[in-house]
């Protein structure tokens, strides 16, 4: 076996052993071992083996909008991402995904505004790594803005928009990345 084929079978054996190390943890490994790899090399195999770190299916919050009458939470639970939304205390609706995939995941959410003035209904969808795995209907919107609360991200310090809920909440896996693409609402005052 040349040197490239045994550095690639030594990463794959450590990264089985080491499921929470990424490709920098796993450099390390090697070049203790006296491998003479630089992290470059290393990681670009990481990459071509689609090797992922291994985290625990966290069970806590990822994001937040509340206030004391109403409000959203987007957070995973029972290896499921729910998006909760309370209105006003009145109703409360609850979309869950399917359940997650092990190891690295991208989340996504997209809202369907009905349109026709303020407080109408959405339709809102679940995204898993670009497959839809879960989808409901929100009969009712909030016909404004939430300025008593924060909009939390990996924590909710402050009251619990899930009815039960309990404060505060610490998010316990990673998060690479979050994107808030917000487009024009074609809301009207009717």
């Amino acid at each position: 076996m040349d040197e490239q084929a045994v550095l690639r079978v030594r990463l794959k054996e450590l990264a089985a052993v080491r499921i929470r190390y990424g490709y920098r943890r796993l450099h390390i490994l090697l070049r203790r071992e006296g491998s003479q790899v630089n992290a470059k090399r290393v990681y670009r195999i990481y990459r071509e083996e689609n090797l992922s770190l291994q985290t625990k299916t966290p069970r806590r919050r990822l994001t937040l909008g509340v206030t004391t009458t109403g409000g959203y939470a987007l957070h995973i639970k029972d290896n499921k991402v729910t998006y909760y939304y309370d209105y006003f205390g009145f109703n409360d609706y609850k979309i869950e995904s399917t359940a997650l995939p092990k190891g690295k995941v991208t989340l996504k959410m997209d809202f369907k505004y009905d349109g026709g003035g303020a407080g109408k209904g959405r339709t809102a969808a679940l995204f898993v790594n670009g497959k839809k795995a879960g989808e409901g209907r929100v009969g009712k919107t909030i016909p404004g803005v939430y300025s008593e609360d924060t909009f939390d991200i990996g924590m909710d310090p402050n009251a619990s928009v899930v009815r039960g809920g309990k404060t505060p909440y610490t998010f316990t896996g990673m998060i690479d990345n979050v994107k808030i693409d917000l487009k024009p609402a074609k809301a009207t005052n009717k």
